[in-house]
C-alpha cells in the first residue's frame, strides 16, 4: 500500500505519457475512502476524504460518463462509518459534497443518468443527505412535515 501511494495517481499517468489520467484518478479516490473505512481512523478520515474530493470534483464538473459516480458512491458507507465520530461541521461538509452529486446527476442526459454506477450514487447521496436531520429523540412522536 505504501507503494501505490508513492506512484498514485498522477506519477503513474506521467509515467505512461497520459495526460488525462482520469481513471487513476477514480481508482485512487475510491482507494482513499475504503483504506480509511478498512482502518476505521477516524483522525484522518476527513482528509482522505477531501483529498478524494478534491479528485473527483473537476472530474464531476466536466465529465459526462459515470467514472466518477462510481467512486464518489463509496461516500456513503464512508459516512455511515464515522458519523458518530465526526464533528458537525464535517458532516455537514460531507452533505454539501453529496448536493453538489446529485445536482451532477440532475444534470445528466437521461442515457447516463440512467447507468447502473450513477443510480448507486444517486442512492448513496440520498442516504447521506437522508440523514442530514437530526434523530427523532426516544419517545417523540414523528410528524411528517
Amino acid at each position: 500500500m505504501r507503494r501505490s501511494r508513492t506512484f498514485l495517481p498522477v506519477d503513474v499517468a506521467r509515467y505512461s505519457g497520459c495526460n488525462d489520467s482520469f481513471q487513476i484518478d477514480n481508482h485512487y479516490a475510491r482507494f482513499l475512502i475504503e483504506r480509511a473505512v478498512a482502518r476505521h481512523d477516524s483522525k484522518s478520515a476527513m482528509s482522505a476524504f477531501r483529498e478524494a474530493r478534491g479528485l473527483l470534483f473537476p472530474q464531476l464538473a466536466q465529465e459526462r460518463r459515470h467514472y466518477p459516480f462510481r467512486a464518489a458512491s463509496r461516500w456513503s458507507n464512508f459516512y455511515l462509518t464515522f458519523r458518530d465520530e465526526l464533528k458537525e461541521v464535517d458532516k455537514a461538509e460531507i452533505r454539501n459534497a453529496a448536493t453538489y452529486v446529485v445536482k451532477r446527476i440532475e444534470d445528466l442526459p437521461q442515457d447516463r443518468s440512467s447507468h447502473r454506477d450513477v443510480i448507486e450514487c444517486w442512492d448513496a447521496m440520498q442516504l447521506i443527505l437522508g440523514d442530514s436531520h437530526p434523530p427523532v429523540p426516544p419517545g417523540a412522536v414523528e410528524t411528517n412535515q
